[in-house]
């Protein structure tokens, strides 16, 4: 769903948890003949008249992020996820209205992921532009950290939101820019309010895209200037049960002690 064309849609795209109801997918999915094509971690599964070489292409980008993705929250370091029987799937629909009509999802929606007992899904359909550089790596990266930090341990959804989009093509640049105007203009959102903000309920599309553009940036200036390696502690700690703030502290004692803290230096470093 892209946002109208004003000074906030120029730099942000939501893309939309879907929370598809896995049974009904399955009736579906299965209850008809699918094309399918295997990698080390992931089975994309797709439509006739789909083309076999899109769908290789697919896996192959769906392989180079998830290692990507992995190393940088960690998640490298553990064996054998999302391998055979595990392994997450890719289902393509033919075009938007396909998709639509079998999974009840609105028509402005691109895709989405599922995370339902032992299967991961991510569920679309045949994109000419957006797919391989953006929704593709978006929802790779939200299944990644939720089987990383585990499913009873609840994700900060700024911080999901901001890992995910880090991944698209292009988008921390955007959200630099755009972010150094809304710091000098001190129309940011306080990260009190923006770490306890659910997005999912925000009517006003402007101050919805605003989240979304500064848990990104956010999420880079961890990385950009303080180094994977600390991030990956932060990872880490919120693996461990910690919430963000005591995460927070842990991995970046000796630089970050707080988020009242962590809003000046990054307010510091947007200004310049």
């Amino acid at each position: 769903m892209s946002f109208p064309n004003n000074i906030y849609g120029r730099f942000v795209t939501v893309l939309f948890f879907l929370g598809i109801v896995f049974v009904g997918f399955s009736d579906v999915a299965f209850a008809e003949t699918w094309n399918t094509k295997k990698s080390d971690h992931f089975i994309i599964q797709y439509r006739d008249g789909i083309e076999t070489s899109w769908a290789s292409a697919v896996l192959r980008k769906a392989e180079y992020y998830y290692d990507r993705i992995a190393q940088e929250v960690g998640y490298s370091r553990y064996n054998k996820f999302w391998t055979w029987d595990k392994r997450v799937q890719i289902v393509v629909y033919t075009d938007a209205n396909d998709f639509a009509q079998h999974t009840n999802q609105p028509g402005w929606a691109g895709g989405g992921a599922i995370r339902h007992r032992k299967l991961s899904a991510i569920i679309t359909y045949k994109h000419e532009e957006g797919f391989m550089d953006g929704l593709l790596p978006h929802e790779i990266s939200h299944l990644i950290l939720k089987d990383f930090i585990g499913r009873s341990h609840p994700i900060p959804l700024w911080f999901d939101e901001g890992v995910a989009q880090l991944q698209e093509e292009g988008k921390k640049e955007k959200a630099r820019v755009f972010m150094r105007q809304m710091v000098k203009g001190d129309k940011y959102i306080p990260f009190r309010s923006l770490f306890n903000h659910d997005i999912r309920r925000e009517k006003d599309v402007n101050k919805a895209a605003v989240f979304y553009i500064q848990s990104v940036s956010i999420v880079d200036f961890l990385i950009s200037r303080y180094g994977s390696e600390n991030f990956r502690e932060l990872c880490g700690f919120l693996k461990e049960g910690l919430s963000f703030e005591q995460a927070l502290d842990k991995a970046y004692s000796s630089t970050i002690d707080s988020v009242d803290d962590l809003q000046k230096k990054w307010v510091s470093y947007m200004k310049f």
